[in-house]
């Protein structure tokens, strides 16, 4: 004999629908559930809009047509937007994104009471944007102070804009507990300012548990500075200075113990590839007897890739990867701060804990890769079985110093220079020497 059920439990129900929504991001199958009565409706509305995720382009213009302002409103709670679109740019198209995305800075972000986590990203797989110093600037001043984390992965390009963004971070950092900043422009303004006598005055982080800064960028040599840089970190790289400016942050007695990770770069050799593009995550600790600087370095290289022409091969303390997509091996060296959920949402690694995380897609542990594709190798693999010892390691170093790994050469082995070789492959002594 069935059981009649009066009232079917709402944890039960709850539970039913965010499983209709489980897996690859089937949203779509959740709207027509809204149309059961009121009670499907409300439950409906809060996976839908609870965890906002959207995309540039049409998804974008799909949404500013149709979006229910009540549920932005009330229900929000984390809201990935990434720059990115499927489709090819042309200058038409990419005019649109930058005004649709600021209707959005401006008109719907500001609706946002309940927000507590806020991600600009890029879809690096996609044809990604950059948006302007105004836009990004409207943002930071417009986001609800209900929000504490906040991840900003974008590229500036106006320069000829007199906005400053990293003044505006500097007002909106004191209240944040998460912050992952991969920001180009940068500079040290974003964590305090210069005072009439040229001296530093950093700014205190009492609510902070996590910030991560990331200055490689796609240059040799990292990111740019901002035109607005004060004279006196002008000697300075960009990477250096910022390290010296989040030290006094760290410093300061109101600032909250943290995990406070930057990420800089030193680049490979022109001429002796031997020397590596190394990665450099600078951790700044308080400690009981005061401040803890380290740095580790990661070596990083170009190699032979699998369904592309090219992969990045990393080694890190105990273990190697490959990736198709540099900005994944920049992501691994810098600890992964912020994580992708299985819907797209991307929250800070403690935040993400416990929660489904989107497969790794493109990034492999070395020695699967090997299983898989095992004559595509970086250099340094075949120099370590013909020397018969590891050449390469990862370096845990005090302070913070913008310096390339070298691969060992032992005794008995040599590299050959010029412009074919460039000392990338081990001979022994008594080898053949190539030709060129």
């Amino acid at each position: 004999m069935a059981i009649s059920i009066d009232t079917f439990p709402t944890e039960i129900f709850n539970k039913v629908l965010h499983h209709v929504v489980d897996g690859e991001n089937l949203r779509p199958s959740i709207l027509p559930c809204m149309l059961v009565n009121r009670a499907w409706r409300d439950v409906s509305l809060a996976i839908l809009y609870g965890d906002l995720v959207l995309l540039g382009g049409p998804p974008l213009n799909q949404f500013l047509a149709c979006h229910n302002r009540q549920a932005v409103a009330t229900l929000t709670r984390s809201f990935t937007f990434y720059l990115s679109q499927s489709e090819p740019l042309n200058p038409y198209s990419y005019d649109q994104i930058l005004a649709s995305t600021s209707r959005l800075v401006e008109d719907v972000i500001p609706l946002m009471t309940s927000l507590r986590s806020f991600s600009l990203k890029h879809q690096h797989r996609l044809h990604n944007l950059w948006a302007t110093k105004s836009t990004i600037s409207v943002l930071l001043n417009n986001l609800p102070v209900s929000c504490t984390s906040l991840e900003l992965e974008v590229s500036l390009q106006d320069e000829s804009n007199p906005t400053h963004v990293c003044e505006d971070l500097c007002r909106l950092l004191p209240r944040m507990e998460h912050v992952h900043i991969d920001l180009e422009p940068l500079c040290d303004a974003m964590l305090g300012t210069w005072d009439a006598n040229e001296v530093f005055q950093p700014i205190s982080l009492p609510a902070i548990r996590s910030l991560h800064i990331d200055c490689v960028g796609d240059a040799r040599s990292g990111k740019r500075g901002c035109a607005e840089r004060h004279q006196k970190a002008w000697p300075l790289t960009v990477g250096h200075s910022m390290v010296e400016a989040l030290e006094q942050v760290v410093k300061l007695p109101k600032t909250a113990s943290a995990d406070f990770t930057f990420l800089g770069t030193s680049p490979a050799g022109d001429e002796n590839m031997a020397l590596y593009w190394t990665l450099l995550r600078c951790h700044v600790k308080k400690e009981p007897r005061g401040l803890k600087k380290e740095t580790w370095a990661f070596p990083a290289i170009w190699q032979r890739g699998d369904i592309q022409t090219s992969a990045w091969y990393i080694r890190m303390r105990h273990e190697a990867y490959v990736a198709r997509d540099r900005t994944d091996i920049i992501d691994m060296a810098g600890g992964r701060p912020w994580r992708t959920l299985n819907t797209g949402t991307r929250l800070p690694k403690a935040l993400a804990h416990g929660k489904e995380l989107m497969p790794d897609d493109g990034i492999f542990d070395h020695k699967d890769w090997t299983k898989m594709y095992p004559k595509k190798q970086p250099c340094v693999i075949y120099n370590e079985r013909k020397a018969g010892m590891s050449l390469l390691h990862a370096e845990l170093q005090e302070g913070y110093e913008e310096k390339s790994l070298l691969e060992y050469t032992p005794k008995g082995f040599v590299r050959y220079g010029g412009p074919v070789w460039q000392n990338t492959r081990l001979y022994a002594e008594d080898d053949e020497p190539p030709d060129g």
